[in-house]
Parts: C-alpha cells; sequence; structure tokens
C-alpha cells in the first residue's frame, strides 16, 4: 500500500508541475509572475491528480480482468 501511495504521490506532483507549466506558457506566456502561478497551479493539479491516480488504475484494472487481457 505504500508504494502505491509513492508512486501515485510521485505521478501526480511531477504531472501537476510539468502541465501547470506548460499550460501557464502557452496560454498566458512568462510574465514576471510566472513562478507564483506555476506553484498555484501545481497545488491546483496535485490535489485533483492525487485522489485521481489511486482510483482510476483499480477501475481499469478490474476492466482489464473482464476483458481478459
Amino acid at each position: 500500500m505504500k508504494r502505491k501511495l509513492f508512486i501515485a504521490a510521485c505521478t501526480s506532483i511531477c504531472l501537476s508541475i510539468l502541465l501547470g507549466c506548460i499550460m501557464i506558457l502557452f496560454f498566458v506566456g512568462y510574465t514576471e509572475s510566472f513562478f507564483k502561478q506555476a506553484l498555484t497551479s501545481t497545488v491546483l493539479g496535485f490535489v485533483i491528480a492525487f485522489p485521481t491516480s489511486l482510483v482510476l488504475p483499480i477501475i481499469f484494472e478490474k476492466i482489464a480482468s473482464k476483458l481478459n487481457i
């Protein structure tokens, strides 16, 4: 269980940072407040991504079992 939490947390943090920065650069561009916006979007992204990364693998595993994959 600790391993799943660790992997989910690391994945969520990395994706939140990466996607948040890319989206800010794409839609707003580099500004003086880039790092503040990046931090805010990372926190918000993590709050959304972490629970999702815990639940979705369970759902996909059940679907894969039913499909005999």
